[in-house]
This record gives C-alpha cells, structure tokens and sequence, in this order.
C-alpha cells in the first residue's frame, strides 16, 4: 500500500509540474506501441517549435534526444484532471474515446485542437463505438474504408471533424 501511496505522490507532483509548463504541441501516448505511430510527427514538429512540445503518456515511455518534455502518469484519475486543465494549440493523439474515459477535453482551453493518428488499418465502425471519434477536431484515414467510415459517423451523428488521409506512419 505504502507502494502505491508513493507512486500516487509522484504522479501528483508531476500533475502539478505540468500544469506550469507553457507548451503548444501536446501528444498522448497510452503506451510505448502507440508511441511508435506518433513518433514521425513527434520528431518533425520538435525540430520545428523546438522546446514547446510535451509527451505525456500512461507508462514509462523511453524516447531520446529531442526538443520535448516526457512525463508519464500512471493514475487514470490525475489524467483526468491533466486533461481538464491542459493549456495548448494541438493534441495529437492515438487514443479514441475522447470525452468518454479520462481522456478528456479542456475545460480551461476550449481552442485546443485534438487530431486522432491512426495506429491500425481495420475500419472505423465494427473497431469503435459511434462515440470514439465525434470530439475530435479532424481523424486521419489511411485508407478509402476508413474513409468511408468517417464520413458515415460525420454525417449519421452530425459530427463536425476534419478528415484527412495521409500515409501509414
């Protein structure tokens, strides 16, 4: 239990750390196989806005070198709260359920853009919920049933995202 405490403790203090840091460009990672789909975008925009990139994610992610901040936080709970106090311009993310888990929007910055990576070529409606996509801002698509699929959850439930198509990362 005293473990446990600790580690709560330690994801609190960085919860706090976080919130003081002024970044622009925010990613997502559940884990380090989601990291990898990130991981083009990641290097391309920290040599670009260089120091004003955060990676946050669920667990210890090892990434070197960079222009970037890492933090990870394991509770599901100071995610939450993360999420809800985030101060940014874009979230990049491969994580779906915005709005539906602790993955939530910004109740402090209502123009923060969150864009969803694809980390997987199966269509979008038998993989997900009708509600894994309808908070984003813009979805990438990889290909034309993913596509598809898009502008069928765009146009059924009268959602508002971008979709864009680019490559498999």
């Amino acid at each position: 239990k005293l473990k446990k405490l600790i580690i709560l403790f330690k994801n609190f203090v960085k919860l706090i750390y976080t919130f003081f840091l002024k970044k622009k460009i925010v990613f997502f990672c559940e884990n380090e196989y989601t990291f990898e789909y990130l991981k083009t975008i990641i290097e391309k925009k920290s040599k670009i806005k260089k120091n004003q990139i955060l990676i946050i994610s669920k667990s210890n992610i090892f990434i070197k070198g960079g222009n970037f901040k890492s933090i990870f936080i394991s509770s599901d709970f100071l995610l939450e709260i993360f999420f809800l106090t985030l101060r940014a311009k874009i979230l990049y993310t491969t994580t779906p359920g915005l709005e539906d888990t602790f993955f939530k929007r910004s109740i402090l910055c209502e123009s923060i853009k969150y864009i969803y990576i694809q980390h997987s070529h199966i269509g979008l409606i038998k993989a997900y919920s009708k509600n894994a996509f309808k908070s984003f801002n813009a979805i990438q698509v990889i290909n034309s049933y993913q596509y598809s699929d898009a502008l069928f959850f765009r146009k059924k439930y009268f959602k508002k995202f971008k979709i864009f198509k680019s490559k498999y990362q």
